[in-house]
């Protein structure tokens, strides 16, 4: 019996867990972007850059504990949340970046995309990217 209820709890544990097709790096449609790389993405959301073409872009995140944020800074960055905090915390103190603006969700991230009075990149799982975006990159 204690066998069972261990592969079970295995078995939840697995189920509970969220699965990506992949996380879509987007921005509106209409927004002029250079061709991205990776690296590019990289630079952009460790603060080390803030501009492609010579277009300044504001980057969007999701909310703090998001596992969509978690997994996408594992697959970008190669960092875990408390990770990502520590190193913001760090850039903001020595006044050499700010954090990219937290979103309440995909919803709010899709307005901001589509606002146009400046240009917004995002992420979201793929599976939720809609014909008025443009995904720049995709990460599985």
């Amino acid at each position: 019996m204690k066998g069972f209820k261990l592969t079970f709890l295995l078995l939840a544990a697995l189920l509970a867990q969220p699965v990506w097709a992949g996380i879509a790096v987007v921005v509106g449609k209409d927004t002029v972007v250079p061709q991205v790389s990776e690296e590019d993405l990289r630079s952009l959301f460790k603060g080390q850059r803030n501009t492609l073409g010579g277009t300044r872009f504001n980057l969007l995140d999701m909310p703090e504990g998001s596992a969509l944020r978690d997994s996408f800074y594992v697959k970008l960055l190669n960092k875990h949340a408390a990770q990502m905090r520590s190193y913001r915390a760090r850039m903001i103190f020595t006044g050499k970046g700010a954090p990219p603006r937290a979103v309440s969700g995909v919803p709010e991230m899709k307005v901001l995309l589509h606002s146009g009075d400046r240009p917004y990149i995002g992420y979201m799982d793929s599976n939720q990217v809609t014909p008025d975006l443009r995904v720049l990159i995709e990460l599985n």
